[in-house]
Protein backbone atom coordinates (compact mmCIF):
# COMPACT_ATOMS: atom_id res chain seq x y z
CA UNK A 1 0.00 0.00 0.00
CA UNK A 2 2.52 2.22 -0.75
CA UNK A 3 1.52 3.80 -4.05
CA UNK A 4 -0.24 7.20 -3.71
CA UNK A 5 -3.85 6.36 -5.35
CA UNK A 6 -3.82 3.19 -2.65
CA UNK A 7 -3.46 5.90 0.26
CA UNK A 8 -6.06 8.00 -0.82
CA UNK A 9 -8.44 5.27 -1.07
CA UNK A 10 -7.54 4.03 2.20
CA UNK A 11 -8.13 8.41 3.27
CA UNK A 12 -11.34 8.20 1.56
CA UNK A 13 -12.55 4.87 2.70
CA UNK A 14 -11.72 5.99 6.75
CA UNK A 15 -13.45 9.43 6.18
CA UNK A 16 -16.64 7.87 4.77
CA UNK A 17 -16.35 5.32 7.82
CA UNK A 18 -15.96 8.03 10.28
CA UNK A 19 -18.79 10.26 8.26
CA UNK A 20 -21.62 7.64 8.69
CA UNK A 21 -21.54 6.96 5.15
CA UNK A 22 -21.82 3.23 4.56
CA UNK A 23 -22.33 2.49 1.09
CA UNK A 24 -19.51 4.79 0.01
CA UNK A 25 -17.66 3.62 2.35
CA UNK A 26 -18.37 0.06 1.58
CA UNK A 27 -17.02 0.84 -2.30
CA UNK A 28 -13.81 2.70 -0.71
CA UNK A 29 -13.34 -0.49 1.04
CA UNK A 30 -13.75 -2.98 -2.11
CA UNK A 31 -11.65 -0.91 -4.00
CA UNK A 32 -8.75 -1.55 -1.23
CA UNK A 33 -8.96 -4.60 -1.06
CA UNK A 34 -8.88 -5.25 -4.70
CA UNK A 35 -5.45 -3.16 -4.77
CA UNK A 36 -3.77 -6.01 -2.19
CA UNK A 37 -1.60 -7.80 -4.16
CA UNK A 38 -2.22 -11.57 -3.77
CA UNK A 39 0.79 -14.14 -3.55
CA UNK A 40 0.23 -16.95 -5.99
CA UNK A 41 0.93 -20.27 -3.86
CA UNK A 42 4.08 -22.52 -4.13
CA UNK A 43 3.94 -25.03 -6.95
CA UNK A 44 4.61 -28.14 -5.37
CA UNK A 45 2.13 -26.85 -2.18
CA UNK A 46 -0.91 -29.33 -3.33
CA UNK A 47 1.77 -32.52 -3.59
CA UNK A 48 2.63 -31.21 0.22
CA UNK A 49 -0.64 -31.09 1.27
CA UNK A 50 -1.57 -34.78 0.20
CA UNK A 51 1.67 -36.00 1.39
CA UNK A 52 1.58 -34.74 4.87
CA UNK A 53 -1.96 -35.87 5.45
CA UNK A 54 -1.47 -39.17 3.58
CA UNK A 55 1.45 -39.79 6.22
CA UNK A 56 -0.94 -38.37 9.48
CA UNK A 57 -3.36 -40.83 7.97
CA UNK A 58 -1.86 -43.85 7.79
CA UNK A 59 0.09 -43.03 11.27
CA UNK A 60 -3.62 -43.10 12.51
CA UNK A 61 -5.18 -45.99 11.29
CA UNK A 62 -3.92 -50.25 11.37
CA UNK A 63 -3.40 -51.90 8.59
CA UNK A 64 -6.34 -54.28 7.60
CA UNK A 65 -4.07 -57.23 8.41
CA UNK A 66 -3.53 -56.21 12.24
CA UNK A 67 -7.06 -55.56 12.24
CA UNK A 68 -8.22 -59.12 11.04
CA UNK A 69 -5.52 -60.51 13.62
CA UNK A 70 -6.61 -58.69 16.58
CA UNK A 71 -10.43 -59.50 15.81
CA UNK A 72 -10.38 -63.06 17.14
CA UNK A 73 -8.78 -62.83 19.90
CA UNK A 74 -11.19 -59.42 20.74
CA UNK A 75 -14.08 -61.77 20.01
CA UNK A 76 -12.83 -64.42 22.08
CA UNK A 77 -12.50 -62.29 25.14
CA UNK A 78 -15.98 -60.70 24.78
CA UNK A 79 -17.43 -64.22 24.17
CA UNK A 80 -15.53 -65.27 27.45
CA UNK A 81 -16.88 -62.24 29.42
CA UNK A 82 -20.38 -62.43 27.93
CA UNK A 83 -20.76 -66.52 29.30
CA UNK A 84 -18.93 -64.98 32.70
CA UNK A 85 -21.73 -62.41 32.79
CA UNK A 86 -24.73 -64.75 31.94
CA UNK A 87 -23.39 -67.70 34.12
CA UNK A 88 -22.66 -65.69 37.29
CA UNK A 89 -24.44 -62.85 37.05
CA UNK A 90 -27.36 -62.46 34.94
CA UNK A 91 -28.76 -66.13 35.77
CA UNK A 92 -29.47 -65.42 39.43
CA UNK A 93 -30.47 -62.10 39.31
CA UNK A 94 -33.33 -63.35 36.50
CA UNK A 95 -34.35 -66.19 38.93
CA UNK A 96 -34.80 -64.32 41.77
CA UNK A 97 -36.52 -61.68 39.94
CA UNK A 98 -38.87 -64.01 38.41
CA UNK A 99 -39.66 -65.77 41.87
CA UNK A 100 -39.78 -62.03 42.77
CA UNK A 101 -42.69 -61.71 40.11
CA UNK A 102 -44.87 -64.46 41.28
CA UNK A 103 -45.03 -64.02 44.46
CA UNK A 104 -45.81 -60.55 44.39
CA UNK A 105 -48.50 -61.57 41.51
CA UNK A 106 -50.02 -64.04 44.09
CA UNK A 107 -50.04 -61.15 46.77
CA UNK A 108 -51.44 -58.99 44.16
CA UNK A 109 -54.37 -60.90 43.26
CA UNK A 110 -55.24 -62.15 46.83
CA UNK A 111 -55.49 -58.75 47.50
CA UNK A 112 -57.80 -58.01 44.31
CA UNK A 113 -59.86 -61.28 45.82
CA UNK A 114 -60.31 -59.71 49.32
CA UNK A 115 -60.49 -55.93 47.83
CA UNK A 116 -63.67 -57.46 45.45
CA UNK A 117 -64.77 -59.09 48.60
CA UNK A 118 -65.24 -56.26 50.62
CA UNK A 119 -67.07 -54.52 47.94
CA UNK A 120 -64.71 -52.40 46.65
CA UNK A 121 -65.66 -51.68 42.74
CA UNK A 122 -63.32 -51.53 39.95
CA UNK A 123 -61.88 -48.42 39.56
CA UNK A 124 -60.93 -48.45 43.09
CA UNK A 125 -59.22 -51.13 42.84
CA UNK A 126 -57.52 -50.01 39.14
CA UNK A 127 -56.66 -46.69 41.27
CA UNK A 128 -54.55 -48.71 43.58
CA UNK A 129 -53.42 -50.75 41.11
CA UNK A 130 -51.91 -48.26 39.42
CA UNK A 131 -50.77 -46.01 42.20
CA UNK A 132 -49.13 -49.42 43.50
CA UNK A 133 -47.02 -49.40 39.61
CA UNK A 134 -46.25 -45.80 39.42
CA UNK A 135 -44.32 -46.19 43.18
CA UNK A 136 -42.71 -49.39 41.61
CA UNK A 137 -41.50 -47.91 38.20
CA UNK A 138 -40.40 -44.64 40.22
CA UNK A 139 -38.14 -46.70 42.49
CA UNK A 140 -34.26 -45.62 41.97
CA UNK A 141 -33.45 -49.44 41.12
CA UNK A 142 -36.47 -49.81 38.61
CA UNK A 143 -34.37 -46.35 37.37
CA UNK A 144 -31.27 -47.08 36.83
CA UNK A 145 -31.73 -50.74 35.44
CA UNK A 146 -34.15 -48.55 32.90
CA UNK A 147 -31.59 -46.46 32.40
CA UNK A 148 -28.78 -48.90 31.99
CA UNK A 149 -30.77 -50.68 29.53
CA UNK A 150 -31.25 -47.25 27.37
CA UNK A 151 -27.41 -46.54 27.55
CA UNK A 152 -26.79 -50.36 26.27
CA UNK A 153 -29.31 -49.91 23.80
CA UNK A 154 -27.64 -46.86 22.73
CA UNK A 155 -24.43 -48.04 22.84
CA UNK A 156 -25.40 -50.82 20.79
CA UNK A 157 -26.65 -48.53 18.15
CA UNK A 158 -23.11 -46.81 17.79
CA UNK A 159 -20.77 -49.83 17.79
CA UNK A 160 -23.40 -50.96 14.99
CA UNK A 161 -22.88 -47.81 12.82
CA UNK A 162 -19.32 -48.01 13.69
CA UNK A 163 -18.65 -51.34 12.26
CA UNK A 164 -21.03 -50.63 9.27
CA UNK A 165 -18.79 -47.65 8.05
CA UNK A 166 -15.85 -49.70 8.67
CA UNK A 167 -17.76 -52.25 6.32
CA UNK A 168 -18.42 -49.63 4.08
CA UNK A 169 -14.87 -48.30 4.24
CA UNK A 170 -13.05 -51.34 3.73
CA UNK A 171 -15.51 -52.54 0.69
CA UNK A 172 -15.06 -49.89 -1.43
Amino acid sequence: MTDPESSRTLNRWLADEQAGRDSEAEAEFERLLRAIPWPAPAADLEHRIWRATRVARLGRSLPPRLWRAAAFPATLAAAALALYLVADVLIPLVARGLVRVVNESVHGFVWVLLALGQGLDTWSILVAVGRAMAAVLTSPSVMTTLLALELAGALAFYALQRVLAREKEISQ
